[in-house]
């Protein structure tokens, strides 16, 4: 920065501010969502663990805005080689508009494919709408559904656990801690 251009110093003096205040903004927005799914989780806890076998009991915060969707929510561990995930996620839609969804994750680590099979197949001979997804290193099976405004978030992120559970108990619950994992 030259102090021989005074519009150049003007502009990153505001830039600096407007900076600062949209940081703010944003850690804010990403606490909000946190808590929002962490309060959708903390309603159906108890039912979560008996019908999947999950390992803990604690919850973190899941804040991915890497250069794919950007997914703001919560994780827990389901066993050492899955993670369970409750989250709203954003992606450009093919006419660069903005698509928000709602998600229920289950990460299955590499090379437990076998194991995120055999859950998804038993999910299918139920019902059907449970997808196979990579998510960095993990084979995930993902429930979507896409929110038309985000005041409709809290309600779908239940009806998305809800459906969850439902898969969980029409194959007898997921048992998560009682499978091989190797």
């Amino acid at each position: 920065m030259s102090p021989k251009n005074p519009p150049q110093n003007e502009l990153f003096r505001r830039g600096a501010s407007s900076y600062l205040d949209a940081l703010t903004a944003i850690a804010a927005f990403r606490g909000e969502v946190q808590d929002m799914c962490a309060e959708v989780y903390k309603r159906h806890e108890e039912d979560l663990a008996t019908q999947m076998g999950l390992i803990d009991d604690a919850y973190k915060p899941l804040a991915e805005p890497t250069n794919g969707p950007k997914e703001i929510g919560i994780l827990r561990p389901a066993q050492p080689s899955c993670n369970f995930c409750l989250y709203l996620g954003w992606d450009e839609d093919e006419r660069g508009g903005v698509t928000i969804r709602g998600a229920v994750r289950l990460g299955v680590y590499l090379p437990k494919r076998k194991l995120r099979d055999e859950i998804l197949e038993r999910f299918r001979q139920q019902r059907p709408g449970c997808r196979v997804e990579r998510h960095s290193s993990a084979y995930c099976l993902v429930l979507y559904e896409t929110l038309k405004d985000l005041s409709s978030a809290h309600e779908v992120l239940d009806a998305l656990v809800l459906e969850w559970l439902g898969y969980c108990r029409s194959i007898g619950g997921l048992k998560l801690t009682d499978r091989k994992t190797a």
